[in-house]
């Protein structure tokens, strides 16, 4: 059923999708936010302000210098993603966007996940990683095991934050953290924290 609705909703978003700029979202910090006690919004005030049409939530937490921004778009009205002038992503012909995580901040590697549905192929996601900088050009498409190693390097702690969203996404960082955890400490089950194998070092001076 639920399969069926998006498909509907899908199929009509090219007459009421719209573009969504992260940009004039901001790393709004409230409630539960990660590292720290301060908000940077005025007691009393609402703290995501005025909503555009097409966000229905989002939430940012910092860990750090970085921080994990949360998107959820109201349903079948996000087919295009930017950040100011920067293009981030475009959809398909009827493509909408589900759902959408960010990790790094402004001057470092930025990691994107986008939760998509296409009516011919149903929920699928997107993994991108953007260059450090001001001018991160295009996003490089990584594979999900690659993604979540990628955004575990630069905010290694970030799974143990308060409130994250649930997520598929967010489970993963969870599970290579500990992963990652125990093959650092013992690894005895020949993996590295990355995930490679393990090499002992007289081998490696071997080859």
């Amino acid at each position: 059923m639920k399969f069926v609705i998006l498909a509907l909703l899908a199929l009509a978003s090219g007459l009421h999708a719209a573009k969504l700029d992260l940009k004039e979202l901001k790393f709004v910090l409230f409630g539960k936010h990660g590292d720290g006690t301060k908000t940077s919004v005025a007691a009393g005030a609402c703290p995501l302000g005025t909503l555009p049409a097409t966000v229905f939530l989002h939430k940012t937490f910092k860990k750090g210098d970085h921080f994990f921004t949360w998107v959820r778009p109201v349903h079948a009205k996000v087919d295009e993603v930017v950040c100011g002038t920067h293009n981030v992503w475009k959809a398909a012909v009827g493509e909408v966007l589900l759902d959408l995580h960010f990790v790094g901040n402004k001057d470092s590697e930025k990691f994107l996940h986008l939760e998509l549905f296409h009516p011919a192929v149903g929920s699928h996601h997107l993994f991108l990683k953007f260059a450090a900088g001001a001018t991160p050009g295009v996003g490089v498409v990584l594979g999900m095991g690659a993604f979540v190693v990628g955004v575990h390097g630069l905010v290694a702690d970030l799974p143990a934050l308060e409130g994250l969203p649930a997520h598929p996404f967010v489970h993963a960082l969870v599970a290579h953290a500990a992963h990652a955890k125990h093959a650092g400490a013992v690894a005895k089950d020949g993996l590295a924290a990355h995930g490679g194998a393990l090499v002992a070092a007289d081998a490696k001076a071997a080859l």
